[in-house]
């Protein structure tokens, strides 16, 4: 009999570097926000990042730009206010499969004072994190923000998980 090999769940992480931004714009807004503030071009994502819970499973709203002067990608992801996906078999009574609801369960429940999660995909750049402290310190839709410790975060991986 041949034997199974599980891969770890870290083997899928990626290397990022992470603010967590308290704003109360809906997330749309904050992308056009940050995309003047920051010259990025974020664009809403093909698909948004799905989490699964003994709730229920949950879509969180994601933007991505992919940047090739700095070569790094820039994701802004919702942290809560989260579309609530409808099972397989409602689905087959709805024309879509989101409800209208939305959910307060945070993406990463050990941090739910944050809102949204603004982070680049790549090699870390002190340079390049000085940049996004020196512009959203200046942005008075952003009530507060912080350099997201990932080591320290529980759930981090939620996020950080590519699919």
């Amino acid at each position: 009999m041949a034997k199974k090999i599980e891969l770890d769940e870290d083997f899928y992480i990626r290397e990022a570097t992470i603010f967590g931004i308290v704003s109360e714009l809906p997330d749309y807004r904050l992308c056009y926000m940050l995309n003047e503030a920051l010259s990025l071009k974020l664009k809403r994502a093909p698909a948004d990042r799905e989490f699964s819970s003994k709730k229920g499973t949950f879509l969180y709203s994601e933007f991505e730009f992919d940047d090739p002067e700095k070569q790094v990608i820039w994701l802004l992801t919702t942290n809560r206010k989260a579309k609530i996906k409808q099972s397989e078999h409602s689905a087959t009574l709805q024309l879509d499969s989101l409800s209208s609801e939305t959910s307060a369960i945070p993406l990463v429940s050990d941090l739910k004072m944050i809102d949204f999660f603004l982070w680049y995909d790549g090699e870390p750049s002190s340079s390049l994190d000085a940049f996004i402290n020196e512009n959203l310190k200046k942005l008075s839709y952003v009530r507060t923000f912080q350099k997201v410790n990932i080591e320290s975060s529980k759930h981090i991986k939620n996020l950080l998980l590519e699919y």
